[in-house]
């Protein structure tokens, strides 16, 4: 068995030809069909990722990138390259962004200056102080609240440690209009970060099989989804392709694919 990373898991995974409307109304209208069954016991349960499908995070890295361009130091031939960055430059890694602007990441200067702008970024990226320059994306909260008034619980499950992201966290999704409540919204951080994303994220399942029974769980990584997947067999799992890394990880199947929680947009 193959494993694939970024474009070529896109091409070598099975999704459903369906647009972005009928993907999402498939998950509304499965909600729905749930709780015609009368099941009181196993409440319907969608899992909701947090970075870069719910929430743009590259609002936060640009922020953390103008303010190391504004620190002193000695003067880089590439620093009026790196000045001129803009949230579209903005990728999943900052070698990405260092592709998007046209400089060479193993070139030695570029190599240098990204080694240090990642200790930088590093510092502050997981932490709740730059947190308040994230912003859903479009439709997100609307469509997030849409599926808690049809009665799903909602698990925000999500790779950010709980000592240092959690209180922003909170902030956030209450100031975005996110459904925030005790009965049936929870929270799921990482009680560390030596622990993996993608062993964090097949870790729910015993809250899941506690809680109800899982509708779909949207997430953007390649490597969460396929583990998602496994542990819930019988979920729809929806891909949001937005950034992702290039970890590798085995094709997938019998999946959905969106890049926006507005019903009119999708892919062209």
């Amino acid at each position: 068995m193959g494993l694939y990373s970024r474009n070529d898991w896109i091409l070598n995974s099975f999704f459903h030809p369906l647009s972005t409307r009928e993907v999402l109304e498939k998950v509304e209208q499965k909600i729905k069909d749930h709780l015609k069954r009368l099941l009181p016991h196993t409440p319907p349960i969608i899992l909701l990722d947090l970075d870069s499908t719910l929430y743009e995070v590259g609002h936060r890295t640009l922020a953390i990138m103008k303010e190391w361009n504004q620190a002193p130091r000695t003067q880089l031939s590439i620093q009026p390259t790196l000045d001129r960055v803009t949230l579209e430059h903005i990728g999943y890694s900052l070698a990405d962004m260092a592709h998007k602007l046209g400089l060479k990441p193993d070139h030695p200067e570029t190599h240098h200056a990204l080694k240090e702008l990642k200790s930088f970024w590093g510092d502050r990226f997981f932490t709740n102080d730059y947190l308040p320059h994230d912003k859903p994306y479009p439709g997100a909260a609307e469509y997030t609240q849409g599926l808690f008034e049809l009665g799903a619980h909602l698990v925000y499950l999500t790779g950010r440690e709980e000592s240092k992201m959690h209180k922003v966290t909170v902030k956030n999704l209450k100031r975005d209009n996110f459904p925030w409540c005790e009965k049936r919204t929870i929270l799921v951080m990482k009680p560390s970060v030596s622990i993996q994303d993608v062993v964090h994220k097949q870790n729910v399942k015993s809250l899941i099989n506690k809680t109800g029974t899982l509708i779909a769980s949207f997430e953007n990584e390649p490597v969460n989804i396929m583990a998602l997947s496994k542990v819930f067999p019988e979920a729809m799992h929806i891909f949001m392709d937005t950034v992702y890394s290039d970890n590798p990880t085995e094709a997938g199947n019998n999946l959905f694919r969106i890049n926006s929680f507005k019903k009119e947009e999708s892919f062209s």
